[in-house]
């Protein structure tokens, strides 16, 4: 089942790309959601690939489920790479303005403080559950965004409508 998460979310990364390149912009897109997501990924990576502790049982733990989430990291890198320069003049900056590091300061220090001990390493058992907690906040950004764009839309709509 983690394999199979990591897969889809490796997926939607690929899907959001795809959308960029094929529109040519990235308006709508949060630079701090990805921001966090790169964390998330290179935390989680930096645990998963060095010890056992937290891969599935299975045999996609051997190796599927690293290689899924190495994809997606490089394909986050690379949609935050289109944001700040190929598609930059399309990017809603002055919307993308949730501020994220009281958050990421929180989930470390709470990574710090609770932590399981799979690995029986506290820097990778650490390392591992920041990133579920960082991934836990991560759309924040992307939400906060998405409700300041949506007045603005609600607006012009009721301008147009009448």
């Amino acid at each position: 089942m983690l394999t199979l998460a990591g897969c889809t979310q490796t997926l939607g990364f690929f899907l959001l790309l795809h959308k960029t390149r094929v529109q040519k912009s990235v308006a709508g897109i949060s630079s701090k959601t990805l921001q966090v997501y790169v964390f998330v990924f290179i935390f989680r990576l930096s645990s998963t690939l060095v010890k056992n502790g937290y891969l599935p049982v299975d045999r996609t733990g051997d190796w599927v489920y690293q290689a899924c989430e190495v994809a997606a990291l490089a394909v986050c890198i690379s949609v935050l790479a289109a944001v700040h320069s190929q598609h930059e003049a399309t990017y809603e900056k002055e919307n993308d303005t949730c501020a994220m590091w009281p958050f990421v300061i929180a989930c470390f220090v709470l990574s710090f403080l609770v932590h399981p001990s799979l690995n029986n390493r506290r820097i990778p058992d650490m390392a591992w559950t920041a990133a579920l907690y960082l991934e836990s906040v991560a759309m924040v950004p992307q939400l906060y965004m998405m409700s300041k764009n949506a007045g603005k839309w609600s607006r012009s709509r009721a301008t147009t409508l009448r």
